[in-house]
This record gives structure tokens, C-alpha cells and sequence, in this order.
């Protein structure tokens, strides 16, 4: 492992294997929103991720910033709804990620 530059044991050279290095396991999320509420059933798999990552990453963007990319789906919201557009994406991704009996339960 020393002689090679991708730290390939004997073994290794002789078999032409590679060593490979994953990234640790992603932990569990640790988004946590006050309200919750069932998104549209129609979403899309890759939307409602779409959504929990957004919900996930906003501790690390401004306010500003936040309702900025909440009005790129401001078309998935109700316009009757009682909450801004980024409350609502966070209280549909707190209803993805642990259903509606972890927090208060209110309609969008």
C-alpha cells in the first residue's frame, strides 16, 4: 500500500481490484418544523424530495433566499392557503418525513 498511489495492497495489484471510498451514511434529517400538513397527493416522488431537501438546506439560507426559490413552486401551492409559500413547503416536508402524528396537523 505504500509503493501505490491508490494504496493498493499486493492482493490487490495481482487481481487488478480497486479501492474504493463511499462517503459516510447519510444521517437522519434533522429538519424539524412546528406544523404539518399533507402536501398534494399528485406530487411526484422527485418533488416531494425536491421539497424535503429544500425544507433541510433552509437553515443555511437567508430569508430572503428561501422565499425566493418557495415562489419557483408557488404553482404547487393553494392560493387560499393560510401559510407563506415556504411555511407551506416546510409543513408538507415535516408531513414526508414524519407523517402527520409527530406535529400539529392543519389543511393546505
Amino acid at each position: 500500500m505504500q509503493l501505490d498511489t491508490r494504496f493498493r495492497r499486493l492482493g490487490d495489484l495481482a487481481a487488478g481490484t480497486l479501492v474504493i471510498y463511499r462517503d459516510k451514511t447519510p444521517s437522519a434529517s434533522s429538519f424539524s418544523y412546528q406544523i404539518s400538513a399533507p402536501p398534494p397527493e399528485w406530487l411526484s416522488r422527485n418533488e416531494r424530495q425536491a421539497i424535503v431537501e429544500f425544507a433541510e438546506r433552509s437553515k443555511h439560507l437567508s430569508t430572503e433566499r428561501q422565499m425566493e426559490l418557495a415562489l419557483l413552486l408557488s404553482h404547487m401551492i393553494d392560493e387560499q392557503s393560510e401559510l407563506d409559500p415556504v411555511q407551506t413547503l416546510k409543513s408538507w416536508a415535516q408531513w414526508i418525513l414524519r407523517g402527520q402524528t409527530d406535529a400539529q396537523s392543519t389543511s393546505v
